[in-house]
């Protein structure tokens, strides 16, 4: 499989992201999940339109263009032969250092678009069901960030676990 990274398409084996980008120093960038379905991402302009609204409210860029990255998601799913996908979308602030001061020029962005084959449940949970657990409440209702799906994601994940 292929991977969209900054315009182009690359092996996902090969494609590489520097070290000193901020969303592998940091954490600072936010990403979307998506679902597609015989061609078709379910709610791609309300997920990308998440994403934008989240991006300028936390300052990652000024502005996002939308649709430049629903045509990007489409050309990653049908450049990989996928009708039926999971696909995660990323974007990070790039070679931004929040050490330093504000940079001479806006830094570049970093995007990833990956699309693999949609997860198979095992059909007896559709069936039987499953049983749920509510996790005890460990993120903090105050946080700013909270509504926002930041690369941050570690305490959720830990909640998953």
């Amino acid at each position: 499989m292929d991977v969209y990274l900054n315009g182009r398409m690359v092996a996902r084996d090969g494609a590489t992201v520097s070290v000193g980008d901020a969303g592998f120093q940091h954490a600072v960038g936010l990403f979307e999940t998506m679902a597609a379905l015989r061609g078709r991402v379910f709610r791609l302009r309300e997920h990308l339109d998440r994403l934008a609204l989240s991006a300028a409210a936390l300052g990652l860029v000024k502005s996002l263009e939308t649709s430049p990255l629903a045509e990007a998601v489409r050309n990653t799913m049908e450049h990989n032969g996928l009708e039926d996908a999971r696909v995660r979308l990323t974007l990070t602030a790039g070679g931004a250092s929040l050490l330093r001061g504000a940079p001479e020029k806006p830094p570049q962005p970093t995007l990833v678009i990956e699309a693999t084959p949609p997860t198979v449940y095992d059909p007896a949970y559709f069936e039987r069901g499953v049983t749920v657990l509510i996790a005890p409440p460990l993120a903090n209702p105050f946080d700013p960030l909270a509504g926002h799906k930041t690369l941050a994601y570690w305490g959720r994940l830990r909640v998953l676990r």
